[in-house]
């Protein structure tokens, strides 16, 4: 069938979680003809056996993605997204797949401020190690040659950060040894929402991104336990970099 968790016509959908789901078309999800947006969810560890690991897509019709993460999806045809006559748009994520995306039909991509393990053109783009605190993974299950009997063991995607990154086991938050790229790393023209201080003035990628869970900026240092009047990014400096933040804020609320 098509659609391992969701096979709908249309949708808004924002912090959910789609993991270890299976289907002929589309691991996770199957849409067609018309226009979806996802906004912070998780999709890994679905597969499909002909086509979209996490996502088949057909158009005409737009898919949105922002703030997601995508990791361990796999499929013959597209381990994250197959898309069919259609546009997809996304922007502060995360997509840690190889050879996510498999276009047909004149299927356009809109990517932007996002870490993409197949490197792609487009505005703030990257293709770097994310750092997850503990990315998930595929469990051949003691038979490596037979993929069908694999299990999806969950992961946690949150941020490594030398200045803090929120656990979830231990409802704290800790300090890790490397700084994930992914943070301040977002779209500039975005809101940084929740994120706590210090966190940049600029929203971080993947799905906890704009949210009290985002993992905090690092300046080289601890942050400082004193409210600096102009700190606006949590350096413990007032200097140009506040300043910057300060007038793409003005910028967004002038668009608005």
């Amino acid at each position: 069938g098509e659609g391992g968790a969701l096979d709908t016509l249309t949708a808004s959908i924002a912090d959910c979680t789609f993991t270890g789901n299976r289907a002929a078309y589309g691991g996770a999800m199957g849409f067609n003809k018309q226009d979806v947006t996802l906004e912070g969810c998780v999709i890994a560890g679905n597969g499909s056996r002909k086509s979209g690991g996490a996502i088949r897509f057909g158009g005409p019709a737009v898919l949105t993605l922002d703030r997601c993460t995508l990791h361990g999806n796999r499929s013959t045809r597209g381990n994250a997204i197959r898309t069919i006559g259609c546009e997809v748009v996304i922007k502060n994520s995360i997509v840690w797949d190889a050879n996510a995306f498999s276009g047909y039909d004149d299927s356009e991509f809109s990517i932007s401020y996002s870490n993409l393990r197949d490197a792609m053109v487009g505005s703030g783009n990257t293709c770097v190690d994310p750092c997850f605190a503990l990315p998930g993974y595929w469990d051949p299950n003691d038979t490596p040659d037979d993929a069908s009997d694999d299990f999806w063991v969950e992961g946690d995607y949150h941020l490594k950060s030398r200045a803090g990154r929120w656990d979830p086991n231990t409802a704290a938050w800790v300090q890790d040894d490397v700084t994930s790229p992914c943070i301040d790393a977002g779209d500039p023209n975005s809101p940084v929402g929740e994120e706590p201080q210090p966190n940049g003035g600029r929203i971080n990628m993947g799905v906890y991104a704009g949210t009290a869970e985002a993992s905090q900026s690092y300046f080289g240092g601890p942050a400082s336990e004193m409210v600096i009047p102009g700190d606006i990014n949590g350096d413990c400096r007032a200097d140009w970099r506040d300043f910057e933040i300060l007038g793409l804020s003005r910028q967004r609320s002038s668009r608005e």
